[in-house]
């Protein structure tokens, strides 16, 4: 019986375990840094922010439905999934083999297609050189958003200071001809 990518039902092995993770986070992180990009140029952040959590969520969902069909593909109950929350867990389910036979969970799961082999072994070498060029990206941005932060406060304070000067002149100004009158008399 084949189950939906995204029920937790049934088996996924190894290749495509990495091939899914892999292009999911892929998706997750590009679409997070395009989010990103929108708050530095000054889209509505809260929004933005909401968006970017609604995301990660669906996608830490995603992770652990497939996390739970790999358990099930070497025979283990699905709570076995929680061990991709230490991050060494998810590692390890890539190299833990499957039941070769028919299990409770299901039939053997298909035999994989060279491309797929061939995506499950560079996607995650794109996911991880991604990732670093991706955390080179955010540090320049967050980088970019301090310093305009810091250049709109300086220009609140210069502004504030300027009312303040202009407040003292303006006083200075009614007080003058006040002395002038008094002195003539």
């Amino acid at each position: 019986m084949k189950h939906s990518l995204f029920s937790p039902k049934g088996r996924m092995n190894r290749a495509r375990f990495i091939l899914y993770t892999s292009l999911f986070l892929i998706i997750t992180t590009t679409l997070n840094l395009l989010l990103e990009y929108a708050m530095a140029e000054g889209g509505s952040f809260t929004l933005l922010q909401l968006v970017s959590l609604v995301i990660s969520v669906a996608n830490i969902i995603l992770m652990f439905i497939f996390a739970i069909k790999r358990c099930h593909d070497f025979n283990v109950n699905g709570w076995l999934s929680l061990i991709i929350i230490t991050g060494i867990g998810y590692i390890v389910l890539w190299f833990i083999p499957g039941s070769k036979t028919e299990n409770r969970f299901g039939d053997v799961t298909e035999k994989n297609h060279s491309c797929t082999i061939l995506f499950a072994v560079l996607l995650p070498l794109l996911h991880f050189s991604f990732g670093g060029w991706y955390l080179y990206h955010f540090e320049q941005i967050k980088h970019q958003y301090a310093k305009e932060v810091q250049k709109t406060q300086q220009q609140n304070i210069l502004q504030q200071v300027q009312k303040q000067l202009q407040a003292k002149i303006k006083q200075q100004q009614l007080k003058q001809p006040v002395l002038h009158q008094t002195k003539e008399k």
